[in-house]
């Protein structure tokens, strides 16, 4: 059972990631922009299934968002990062070139890490 979840959850992430590729490869971004927007939606997916897994253990680990608090519940923490993961590149859009690529880039940096900082708590990759 927690294998076919687990399948699951993979299989919409990459879902979401291939759709926000296409979405983005439509409007003229530069091969680099897509390819940093590429790192930041599989940090942001890691970093979704880590928060999930936050969510699932309050007795071992709390969230350092303060949008969602130290104990969210999955649904806040689905409805956050789904916006986020539509947000993001949105937001990278609407900026002209040399803006989007500072706000792609800045945004990984935070995501590295949070990331990171999971890791170092012992949430391991959430999948």
């Amino acid at each position: 059972m927690l294998k076919g979840l687990c399948l699951i959850k993979v299989t919409i992430f990459i879902l979401c990631l291939i759709s926000s590729l296409f979405a983005c490869s439509n409007l003229n971004w530069s091969k680099t922009d897509l390819a940093l927007e590429a790192g930041f939606l599989a940090l942001h997916g890691i970093d979704w299934a880590q928060t999930n897994k936050i969510a699932s253990n309050p007795d071992k680990w709390h969230e350092h968002n303060p949008i969602l608090g130290k104990h969210p519940s999955h649904g806040d923490v689905n409805a956050l990062m789904g916006a986020t993961m539509v947000l993001q590149p949105l937001v990278a859009h609407l900026l002209p070139p040399p803006y989007r690529r500072a706000w792609i880039i800045g945004t990984t940096v935070v995501k590295v890490g949070c990331v990171a900082n999971n890791l170092g708590a012992g949430i391991g990759w959430g999948f």
